[in-house]
């Protein structure tokens, strides 16, 4: 389910940036999951960050793009989720 997560979220992503007129590759998607998967059982910078109780870079990741995406009127509820979850996080500041 999780790489279910992750191949949404770049989907998202990847609609934001044609609507935004950045090229990309319909591939870039499935490279993301692949990456994903080579990563096996290691955390993710983010991830990292959390655990040793490091700020996260919510508004790059997250924020900034829900944001465009909504001025752009696109539907991003996998980002607008992920964003949501990390925030009700009692580790995370915001």
């Amino acid at each position: 389910h999780a790489l279910e997560v992750v191949r949404s979220a770049a989907e998202e992503v990847l609609s934001l940036a044609r609507a935004e007129g950045i090229e990309m590759n319909e591939d870039v998607v499935d490279k993301t999951i692949e990456a994903t998967v080579r990563m096996g059982g290691g955390a993710t910078s983010m991830l990292s960050d959390l655990r040793a109780g490091r700020e996260l870079e919510l508004d790059s990741i997250l924020v900034k793009p829900v944001e465009r995406g909504r001025e752009r009127g696109i539907q991003m509820p996998t980002l607008k989720t992920l964003l949501s979850l990390l925030q009700s996080h009692p580790r995370v500041r915001t």
